[in-house]
């Protein structure tokens, strides 16, 4: 491991395994009975969804340098592997067409067998298998069924019934939203 890798490893075990700034709410006797107080915490919901952002734009940026890491630490392996296995494949494919029983080589500390994956059908031109296979051979055209949600929803508001559709009401969500301007502003204010 050369050092930037370990240099990575350390910084990444560094942010995985530090957890700062969490709070736990705590019950207490405060409640929100003025517009003043309802200003107040609808500034911290905006405020903690906005950190809430940043550190999963962070966790995103980290989680796309921790794939490009390991692909970078397999790559060898991977090559190693392939050029191995080209290797090996005509030497192990003579040997087990010469075993009077079974498909598999056993040597010290490795077992090398051989086996026929199913074949299986490559579709080049759906659109033209499709046409074919409407007109001679129907039973290999898949059709799928499904309800429109849209409609199923209008007849059951107009009141008509459909077994195994019910209409759930909606429930109600408090939503808060801040205003960016003042968001920049308080943020240039910290700084």
């Amino acid at each position: 491991m050369n050092a930037n890798e370990q240099h990575d490893l350390d910084e990444l075990e560094a942010i995985l395994f530090r957890i700062e700034g969490t709070v736990t709410p705590q019950a207490s006797g405060f409640r929100i009975d003025t517009p003043d107080k309802a200003a107040w915490a609808g500034r911290k919901i905006v405020e903690a969804e906005s950190r809430i952002e940043r550190q999963r734009e962070i966790a995103d940026e980290y989680k796309r340098r921790i794939d490009e890491w390991f692909e970078r630490t397999i790559r060898e392996d991977r090559a190693s592997i392939e050029y191995l296995l080209g290797l090996l494949k005509p030497f192990a494919v003579s040997e087990i067409r010469s075993l009077k029983k079974g498909k598999k080589l056993k040597y010290f500390g490795v077992s090398i067998a051989m086996r026929k994956l199913p074949d299986k059908a490559e579709i080049e031109d759906e659109a033209v298998a499709i046409e074919y296979c409407e007109q001679h051979m129907p039973e290999a055209v898949e059709t799928k069924k499904t309800l429109s949600r849209v409609l199923v929803k209008k007849a059951l508001v107009e009141g008509r019934f459909i077994p195994g559709a019910d209409l759930v009401p909606g429930s109600e969500e408090l939503y808060v939203t801040g205003e960016k301007d003042h968001m920049n502003q308080k943020k240039a204010e910290a700084a």
